[in-house]
């Protein structure tokens, strides 16, 4: 199947079509991200802060960037604490 027609988005969109094309449509742009973009601008027209249905996957960037400094705040605190344990263990004998 090629891709959708600009018609078939707009029923998608508006939930005019029969039953069986809204799903057909829906099956067809879970694999096509081109029409999903296309159906996605007509619901969202970018004058909203709403990201985009094809960027929904991705965590905001502010997101990404804190749990990567947790996630090495997280492996300093682990080193220190095998650090003192390992001094604790031969200080010991």
């Amino acid at each position: 199947m090629g891709h959708l027609s600009s018609a078939e988005i707009e029923r998608y969109v508006s939930r005019t079509a029969s039953v069986d094309e809204i799903l057909a449509i829906a099956q067809h742009l879970d694999a096509c991200w081109e029409c999903r973009d296309k159906a996605a601008a007509l619901v969202d027209d970018g004058s909203t802060s709403r990201r985009r249905r094809s960027d929904s996957l991705l965590p905001p960037p502010e997101v990404t960037e804190k749990s990567g400094r947790a996630f090495y705040i997280w492996i300093g605190i682990g080193i220190a604490v095998a650090a003192a344990v390992l001094i604790f263990l031969v200080m010991r004998h």
